[in-house]
């Protein structure tokens, strides 16, 4: 059979690689593999004839066929152990009728089982069999996969919720139920009642030693919850007294720590009938004598009397 070359028309090209990603393998890394599947590509021209007016050496009517190319060892599209396939160009002015396209169907098997048959369209324009920058690239020209996934919700955090007591009631079953809007929401409790009177001996088991009596209720003294009684007024670890006036008697005042004092802090010392020792014999307290002349004696050291310096002296009516 005699095979002739025409021009017009113009040719494109067509190529493309596959793979197949799987698990990976026994090699050196823990990256999925890709190997190389098999199958064929089949490239049906939406028309089945083009007229060529100005065919040389005459007009010629050029009926179109199916192309099927094949994937090679590398996975390449291959035809006739050539890399791509040529089509006639569906751009060329010189044909009619012209901007047909090509019915691309995929048909690619993997380990003993077809994993694409896809199909969709095409055009392939003119391009120079020479400059791989003009072909047509399966990849750039099929339509790009539905990614039908699950959908995904996930937001900014929201308010913390303030939960707070609502009411609390007595019921025969205890239950609970939230109301309000977020984030402001109350806790109602429905509280069951005790079997005993004032809950009974079986919900109250005894109040700092003291136990129920048949009705349910504890009674306690002063000295079962710490309180001091009326004896300790006035007494070692009581409580304090008060005179007439609403104030505690000074016997009843516990005397200061003055080793605990800031440096340079002002007392005041007055006068109980005679004047008393000074209280500390640090120098870095002050203390006021307020009381009659003749007041206490100045001295340097100790803790008799003013220290020369540190303390003052306000006279005043006996």
């Amino acid at each position: 059979m005699a095979t002739f070359t025409l021009q017009p028309p113009s040719y494109g090209k067509v190529v493309g690689r596959f793979l197949v990603g799987i698990g990976d393998g026994v090699d050196a890394d823990a990256l999925p593999d890709a190997v190389v599947p098999t199958g064929t590509i089949t490239f049906t021209p939406s028309v089945k004839k083009v007229l060529i007016a100005n065919g040389s050496p005459d007009p010629l009517t050029l009926e179109l066929q199916p192309v099927t190319a094949t994937i090679d060892s590398s996975g390449y599209l291959s035809f006739n152990n050539q890399p791509g396939v040529t089509l006639v160009a569906t751009n060329d002015s010189n044909i009619n009728p012209t901007d047909f396209t090509y019915s691309v169907q995929y048909n690619i098997a993997y380990s003993g089982g077809v994993i694409d048959q896809s199909k969709f369209d095409i055009k392939v324009p003119a391009a120079s069999l020479t400059d791989s920058t003009t072909w047509t690239d399966l990849t750039k020209a099929a339509p790009v996969p539905t990614a039908a996934g699950t959908a995904i919700v996930k937001g900014d955090p929201g308010p913390v919720t303030d939960l707070t007591i609502g009411t609390v009631t007595q019921g025969t079953v205890a239950s609970a139920s939230i109301t309000g809007s977020a984030p402001q929401k109350r806790l109602n409790l429905v509280l069951p009642a005790g079997t005993g009177g004032g809950g009974g001996s079986g919900t109250v088991q005894s109040i700092n030693g003291e136990l129920p009596n048949l009705s349910g209720d504890v009674s306690l003294g002063a000295t079962d919850v710490g309180a001091v009684p009326n004896a300790a007024v006035g007494a070692a670890l009581g409580v304090a007294s008060l005179d007439i006036g609403g104030k505690v008697p000074i016997a009843q005042v516990p005397a200061i720590d003055y080793s605990r004092a800031a440096p340079w802090t002002m007392f005041v010392v007055r006068w109980q009938g005679s004047w008393p020792a000074r209280p500390s014999g640090r120098s870095d307290l002050v203390f006021l004598w307020v009381g009659p002349d003749p007041g206490p004696a100045i001295v340097t050291s100790g803790t008799a009397g003013m220290l020369a310096d540190v303390d003052m002296r306000d006279v005043v009516a006996a």
